[in-house]
């Protein structure tokens, strides 16, 4: 094969795995999406740090692909009231987001939907998992064995 011809496969290849790895999802772990949240809006919203990692890893298992009947990505945003599936026309997604967008590695948008969410509906108790896991487990030492 012609070095030239190598040299643009290489890149083509290269190209076509960086899109790939930035439109698939990922598993997160507990330390790094603690790691996210930090750096994120969720820092000074609402509940501490713990208690949206908690909510994560309820919903998820910090999966960013989850998805379970109508309810998207990594803190399982439903459809079609937060997110746009396709099923209503217009959607009354609030959050204003296709949910599709909430099942890549990108996790910026489930914050900032996540947010609005715990907004309209004061705290965290529009999940139930919030509820049934995270209330009841005492969060002070959640992230101790992350070095945030």
């Amino acid at each position: 094969m012609d070095s030239r011809l190598q040299a643009v496969s290489v890149k083509v290849l290269l190209v076509f795995s960086l899109l790939l790895q930035a439109t698939s999802g990922r598993i997160f772990t507990k330390c790094e999406i603690a790691e996210i949240f930090k750096n994120s809006e969720l820092k000074n919203h609402y509940q501490n740090l713990a208690g949206w990692v908690c909510l994560a890893e309820s919903e998820s298992n910090f999966n960013t692909t989850a998805k379970e009947a109508n309810h998207y990505g990594i803190f399982k945003i439903k459809a079609p009231l937060w997110c746009d599936d396709g099923s209503f026309n217009p959607s009354y997604s609030q959050c204003g987001i296709k949910c599709s967008s909430l099942l890549d590695n990108d996790v910026s948008d489930d914050i900032r939907c996540a947010i609005s969410v715990s907004q309209a509906h004061p705290g965290m108790f529009m999940w139930p998992s919030w509820t049934t896991e995270c209330t009841k487990r005492d969060l002070s030492h959640f992230l101790d064995d992350c070095k945030l």
